[in-house]
């Protein structure tokens, strides 16, 4: 199966089902309110209500600013340093492996924590009505239907950008010289 023509199959054949997913999804023309749980109350927090009061606005402020770097020390420090590598002693994680993967968990994981903590201290600070006007919720602000179109959108690209990647990768290879002979020279 690693064969030039079947990668290049395979990965022709992904684009193809993904645009028949798209065609065939009712979600897809659906004019409901999309909502991604993390997604749509950072988005909430970050863009959407801003507060007039100068507390409850350096709050969000520094709930903002303090949310990535927040997230990425602990996951890098916490999930991948002292849980991961340190204690469990996995290999996979052993010195600096896989700490990407930890730190967009950890940010991840900040997300819903700063979140949360924003709705509990303006609630506990104000009263629940004053908290009521700056909640966030998981609605992305956009319809169903164009989330569907933005998702097919960046898989259509991510296909193309994978057909050409696999194209790339085969016509620089020297396992099968044969393949394409007058393409791979120009290629070069």
């Amino acid at each position: 199966w690693r064969a030039p023509w079947t990668r290049i199959f395979v990965c022709a054949t992904l684009a193809v089902l993904d645009f028949i997913m798209y065609t065939v999804d009712p979600v897809s023309f659906s004019q409901t309110e999309a909502e991604l749980a993390v997604i749509g109350d950072m988005y909430d927090l970050i863009v959407v209500v801003w507060p007039e009061k100068l507390f409850p606005f350096l709050l969000k402020m520094v709930l903002v600013v303090a949310w990535v770097p927040v997230g990425y020390y602990f996951g890098r420090l916490v999930l991948h340093h002292m849980l991961l590598r340190d204690t469990l002693k996995i290999r996979m994680f052993a010195g600096g492996n896989g700490t990407l993967l930890l730190e967009a968990i950890g940010v991840g994981i900040s997300s819903v924590v700063m979140t949360t903590l924003w709705a509990r201290l303006i609630t506990t600070a104000y009263g629940p009505a004053y908290a009521r006007t700056l909640a966030t919720d998981s609605g992305l602000g956009i319809t169903n239907a164009q989330f569907a179109l933005l998702a097919q959108l960046c898989c259509g690209a991510g296909d193309l950008f994978t057909l050409v990647m696999v194209t790339d990768g085969m016509l620089q290879d020297q396992q099968y010289p044969h393949w394409l002979p007058s393409v791979r020279d120009s290629w070069k």
